[in-house]
């Protein structure tokens, strides 16, 4: 779809892929709340609390990682934004499992990427990018 430059202008290649990580956001979600629940570790307030922190600290670690990532001031190649991205994602992901919140690893991860991209597009921060490109983000 996106090769033949079908709905490229409106960005319907880039919804689609946003819907598809939104559906796994959710999904993470649910499951780190729910299991939490299920199989309580400690007391009962700390398990229902797990599963929202899990979604506070993804959210919140993957905005902190979309905003380095889009510095392309100092990404300017697309093999730094890649490698950057993996490095970054792989990062996050055993920064919060190593404190038991998986949730929030795979999150911080799907969050980061879509932050990164928007960011690319909109070429924000002013101050650390070389301004919009739709370019960075295939």
């Amino acid at each position: 779809m996106q090769k033949e430059g079908l709905g490229v202008s409106k960005g319907i290649p880039s919804l689609v892929v946003a819907a598809a990580s939104f559906d796994d956001v959710v999904a993470i979600t649910g499951y780190s709340l729910f299991i939490g629940l299920a199989v309580p570790k400690g007391n009962l307030g700390w398990s229902i609390a797990h599963g929202p922190l899990n979604l506070v600290f993804g959210l919140a670690g993957g905005i902190l990682g979309g905003l380095a990532m889009s510095c392309t001031r100092i990404w300017r190649v697309r093999w730094q934004r890649s490698y950057g991205i993996f490095v970054l994602g792989q990062f996050l992901m055993h920064f919060f499992v190593h404190f038991h919140f998986a949730g929030a690893g795979a999150m911080a991860s799907l969050v980061m990427g879509v932050v990164a991209m928007l960011c690319w597009e909109a070429g924000w921060p002013r101050f650390a990018s070389l301004g919009p490109s739709t370019h960075y983000a295939h």
